[in-house]
């Protein structure tokens, strides 16, 4: 699949402008409060899924966040399907220490 070249643009401009990065703190902190659902996330943001789902995926890369398969999974509150509920690497979504 051939990425656009727009998306490109866009992905250089919030990279460089700092978008990004306060977004990934938002929902890192939030995270530390509260484990949460891609769906749960873009709700109390007002982002769309997909922003939500790269900043989780740059978090996991930084090492912030586990990968998925750490995580536990419920029903989540906004779609009402199984979902994985995010957390911090430092408390799994159980509460306990990785």
């Amino acid at each position: 699949m051939r990425v656009q070249p727009t998306s490109l643009m866009a992905r250089h401009e919030i990279l460089n402008d700092g978008t990004a990065r306060n977004q990934r703190e938002a929902i890192y902190w939030h995270l530390v409060r509260r484990p949460s659902t891609i769906r749960e996330l873009s709700e109390v943001f007002g982002w769309f899924p997909g922003t939500i789902s790269a900043r989780i995926d740059d978090l996991r890369k930084e090492g912030s966040v586990p990968s998925g398969d750490r995580c536990h999974k419920r029903m989540c509150r906004v779609s009402g399907r199984m979902s994985i509920e995010w957390c911090t690497k430092e408390r799994d979504s159980q509460g306990e220490l990785f």
